[in-house]
């Protein structure tokens, strides 16, 4: 039976950091497939500055092999952890499923019906930390 692995974050960020590339590599190495679900507010705010569409293409560009799909917000953890897991039955009917998180990942809040495991987080800075100097970085080229 093919191994999936699934991740879900919104990753936003300019550019994935070395948190997140090896959250992604260590599923590529253990599965057959990975799918990446991006998490999606159709608003972009300062917390979510970056469309579905550049996230998208940023992951595809460093990872070509990899599957995609987005899920919005819900209500509550139980009602989104239902369809997560309807995306990924949809997907990948009557295969070996894992879900794979690591800092600040949706594991602690998923009550749905797969295996979880939690991928120990390399040092490196949060997706705050990167929106924050990347905007201060963008806000002092445009002041000169």
């Amino acid at each position: 039976m093919k191994k999936v692995g699934v991740i879900v974050g919104r990753f936003q960020v300019p550019e994935l950091h070395a948190g997140h590339r090896y959250l992604v590599e260590t599923a590529i190495k253990q599965c057959d497939h990975v799918l990446v679900v991006l998490g999606h507010t159709e608003t972009l705010s300062e917390r979510n500055p970056f469309s579905k569409k550049a996230r998208h293409a940023m992951l595809k560009a460093s990872y070509p092999k990899i599957q995609l799909a987005a899920i919005n917000d819900e209500l509550s953890d139980e009602q989104w952890s239902e369809k997560l897991d309807q995306i990924i039955v949809k997907r990948f009917p009557d295969t070996d499923v894992t879900l794979y998180g690591s800092r600040d990942s949706f594991l602690a809040v998923y009550t749905g019906h797969f295996p979880t495991v939690h991928i120990p987080p390399l040092p490196s800075p949060s997706g705050t930390d990167i929106r924050k100097k990347f905007f201060a970085k963008k806000k002092r080229r445009q002041d000169h």
